[in-house]
């Protein structure tokens, strides 16, 4: 049994465990030595009996965790983005602009490639990446960022959260009473979140958005069709640099915005658990627990583990 400190839900976001504190004994004579408390541990499960349980984004490469607990990159690798740790196991993979970062079965955070410095020692809940930060929610659910402190990004509101998301320049977390709070770069207006009761918010490069009972609301610049949100009802939402998707009832990846690189419109012929959107690509875990990956290949992000040379060559490329 693997123990984890967050489970996958049918759509593959990250979820909080209940913490299980360990406490000392206080029978302990007067100057008798006590043991030191050990560390909680937060049991959700086991670890997910699929080829593929974690995949994650960045801008133009993206990684996944298979069974063994062997982490797998590729795309971009100039900068050792795509070059993890052997030593490792991750429950989480993100990626920033140059860099990739996994979140550890001990909740520390490891990253490679040019990535943000310095590197917390403290454990975390979960994390997300932006271009050159790193936020994350710490084990008392509070939120703490590292990196380029652009727009004041390492300054993150103050409370107890739940779930958070990072975009180019600006981070965006779900508090403990599902309100959204976004800060860092507002120049396109993606920090102005809405008021309401959400389930999930996500960062793109220059807008927004966030779930509730089913609709999707975006915020932000409509570049490249990234607010003209479809018709839809949605069961989980991911953003990337300018496109969104969602999955809706029947387990389909439906997604818009990213219209130059043709990102919008359905991933036909499989349904999903859970996606990971990257700059101009998209990647994702299907029912079966496979991978797959659409979109802009001109880095080789869809020569994931198990591509075949027709899909890779049948997938748009654009070298803007």
């Amino acid at each position: 049994m693997f123990i984890f400190i967050f489970a996958c839900t049918q759509a593959g976001d990250i979820v909080d465990g209940d913490s299980a504190d360990s406490a000392v004994a206080d029978t302990a004579e007067a100057g008798e030595p006590t043991a030191e408390p050990e560390q909680p541990v937060m049991d959700t499960g086991e670890w997910p009996e699929r080829p593929w349980p974690v995949v994650g984004s960045g801008s133009w490469h993206s990684c996944a965790v298979d069974q063994e607990e062997q982490t797998h990159c590729w795309g971009r690798s100039l900068e050792g983005q795509t070059l993890p740790p052997e030593d490792v196991s991750f429950r989480q993979l993100v990626g920033g602009r140059t860099f990739s970062c996994g979140l550890a079965f001990d909740s520390q955070i490891h990253c490679w490639g040019e990535h943000p410095e310095p590197i917390p020692t403290e454990r975390f809940r979960s994390i997300a990446a932006g271009n050159g930060f790193v936020c994350g929610i710490r084990e008392d659910r509070s939120l703490s960022c590292f990196g380029d402190d652009s727009f004041g990004i390492l300054s993150p509101p103050e409370g107890s959260f739940q779930q958070l998301d990072a975009g180019e320049s600006h981070a965006c977390a779900l508090s403990s009473v599902s309100q959204v709070s976004c800060w860092g770069k507002n120049t396109q207006g993606q920090c102005e979140s809405p008021d309401g009761v959400f389930e999930k918010v996500t960062a793109g490069f220059f807008h927004s958005c966030a779930l509730s009972g089913g609709d999707v609301s975006c915020w932000g610049e409509n570049h490249d069709g990234s607010l003209d949100i479809p018709n839809i009802t949605a069961m989980a939402l991911w953003t990337g640099n300018y496109h969104s998707c969602i999955l809706n009832p029947a387990d389909q990846a439906l997604c818009w915005g990213g219209e130059s690189y043709d990102l919008s419109g359905g991933l036909i012929g499989d349904k999903f658990l859970s996606l990971a959107l990257g700059g101009f690509h998209t990647c994702g875990i299907t029912v079966e627990g496979e991978l797959r990956c659409y979109g802009d290949n001109v880095q080789g992000q869809l020569d994931y583990p198990g591509a075949t040379s027709d899909e890779a060559e049948s997938s748009p490329e654009n070298d803007e």
